[in-house]
């Protein structure tokens, strides 16, 4: 994941994701420039700073997720685009701010990062706009870099909302069923269960399931399906708690290392070091941590049996969330992301079969090339 960057694939098998940036807590998921879910800001298709609508723009919009929270170590202004324009208000040095991703404009010689930010009004209401970024202290989150593809500047000051459940900072997420808050952040037909006591996919290698007791464990604290993880590991890695990657993607759930200091700065870990993602009860505790938020970012509320949220939240571990927002606001996935989805979709709806042709598919893929390895490890 990357700026999480995330999408890259692994060991020679299409779909697999690679981590670069990420999450919404702390150093989390960094984001940084990826790979065409996240690309630089500017263009052709960049957005438009004057407000003039691009062809088509007029019927496209973007959700606002957060993936950042901070607050002004400076006054500045929340402006109608990045680059400026209508002041919307004038904002006091510590105002708390929202930030759904950063974007990048020409400026000079160089490029001026602004945050797309939201803010509460006095009237309870929220106020979506333009704040530098670097008049804003990040406490928590890697906001990414978006992708917007001609949207004018416009069409984000008023997003959709109620789309998606934002995702809960760190320190109040769920850590056992029934709660109030694992309640709020959830549709009422969950994926995500922490009553799923053991993994029971009848056609998981043997590789994948001796990693049952730390995949239980893992999806019982945050409130992901281990059933759901499993496949996500064997996408991944085969089950290989040693598989790496060109790009330096790592162990069961291939996380990137500045991903994994960015979970660790979210949860609270100290003297956290890229090396600890060998361990396959860290790099385990990390993918759930880390697809937890995408399922609750991009888990919809009108999806009865999950499987649209599945196939977003699949998404943005291999693309990134600004990738998904993007996408959701009318781009196509990269084909790497779409694989990558097809895989974990068909076989988590393939789960309780005694075969899984999508399994099969992915083995013939190169995903068997996986395995191999994995039984070799």
């Amino acid at each position: 994941m990357t700026q999480i960057n995330m999408a890259h694939w692994g060991r020679g098998l299409p779909g697999t994701p690679r981590w670069s940036g990420v999450t919404f807590g702390g150093t989390v998921l960094l984001l940084g420039i990826t790979i065409g879910a996240l690309l630089p800001f500017g263009g052709s298709g960049g957005l438009s700073v004057d407000g003039a609508p691009a062809p088509q723009a007029e019927t496209r919009t973007i959700p606002f997720v957060v993936q950042g929270v901070g607050a002004l170590h400076r006054a500045a202004s929340l402006t109608a685009g990045p680059s400026g324009g209508d002041v919307l208000a004038a904002l006091a040095p510590g105002a708390p701010v929202a930030i759904g991703g950063v974007v990048r404009v020409p400026a000079g010689l160089g490029l001026r990062e602004a945050y797309w930010v939201r803010l509460e009004s006095a009237d309870a209401a929220y106020r979506f706009g333009f704040v530098p970024a670097a008049s804003v202290a990040l406490a928590g989150g890697t906001p990414p870099e978006l992708d917007l593809g001609g949207l004018p500047a416009r069409a984000l000051l008023a997003p959709p909302e109620g789309l998606f459940t934002e995702p809960a900072p760190a320190e109040v997420a769920p850590t056992s069923p029934g709660t109030e808050a694992a309640a709020a952040s959830r549709p009422s037909t969950e994926v995500a269960s922490t009553a799923v006591a053991a993994i029971d996919i009848p056609w998981l290698p043997e590789t994948v399931r001796r990693w049952a007791p730390l995949l239980v464990a893992a999806g019982g604290k945050y409130g992901v399906d281990p059933n759901l993880l499993a496949i996500v590991t064997l996408v991944e890695s085969g089950g290989d708690a040693n598989a790496g990657s060109g790009v330096g993607a790592t162990g069961l759930m291939q996380i990137m290392p500045a991903t994994g200091a960015s979970i660790a700065a979210d949860l609270g870990r100290r003297g956290y070091h890229a090396a600890d993602l060998r361990d396959p009860a860290t790099n385990i505790e990390f993918g759930a941590y880390y697809l937890s938020r995408q399922l609750k970012a991009f888990g919809r509320a009108d999806d009865p049996d999950w499987l649209a949220s599945i196939g977003l939240a699949a998404a943005a571990y291999n693309g990134g969330p600004g990738h998904v927002q993007s996408h959701l606001a009318g781009r196509p996935l990269h084909a790497e992301t779409a694989r990558y989805q097809r895989w974990v979709t068909g076989m988590w709806t393939e789960r309780a079969g005694a075969s899984s042709a999508t399994y099969d598919r992915w083995l013939e893929a190169g995903g068997r090339v996986l395995v191999e390895a994995a039984r070799g490890a």
